[in-house]
């Protein structure tokens, strides 16, 4: 991707439009499928050996990148082109990532659930803190969203 990137910006306005909307969109896709799939055979590995919190960790990182997919397709629509990919071409990106969604939330309900503060003290509040005061009195429960990145940065990003 990145070889052809810096190819594309050598090439003039209309073939940079036209490469973008064929070689360059098809590579996104393949690029975000591909990394969803794997991150969601990793979410279903952590789910069957117990692991709620990294099980919805992936998930939701699956979900993402189907949801650059999504992004992808839609910047491809232009001019004439604007609602070309709006039933997605036969790839179900839409579908896939509508799915994903639903899983993540259900794995949070299940791993989480039912205060859903359990894994924000788990990720995010120092051990310290945790015991002294309840989440819910001080702030909202995060987002899926929010609540897996921070959490996928405790997994893969461990502090040094």
């Amino acid at each position: 991707m990145y070889e052809s990137q810096a190819r594309r910006d050598t090439l003039d306005e209309n073939a940079r439009r036209l490469f973008d909307d064929t070689l360059f969109l098809h590579g996104r896709l393949q690029q975000s499928g591909a990394a969803g799939a794997a991150a969601f055979c990793e979410s279903f590995r952590a789910f069957a050996s117990g692991d709620m919190a990294k099980a919805f960790t992936l998930a939701e990182k699956s979900r993402s990148c189907y949801e650059e997919g999504v992004a992808a397709l839609s910047e491809a629509e232009h001019d004439k082109w604007t609602g070309y990919y709006r039933g997605d071409c036969l790839t179900d990106i839409r579908l896939t990532e509508f799915c994903l969604t639903a899983l993540v939330s259900y794995l949070r309900v299940l791993g989480d659930g039912p205060d859903f503060h359990t894994w924000e003290r788990q990720f995010l509040i120092p051990a310290t803190e945790s015991s002294i005061m309840l989440l819910s009195c001080k702030q909202r429960a995060l987002t899926n969203g929010d609540l897996a990145g921070r959490a996928y940065q405790r997994y893969y990003q461990p502090s040094v």
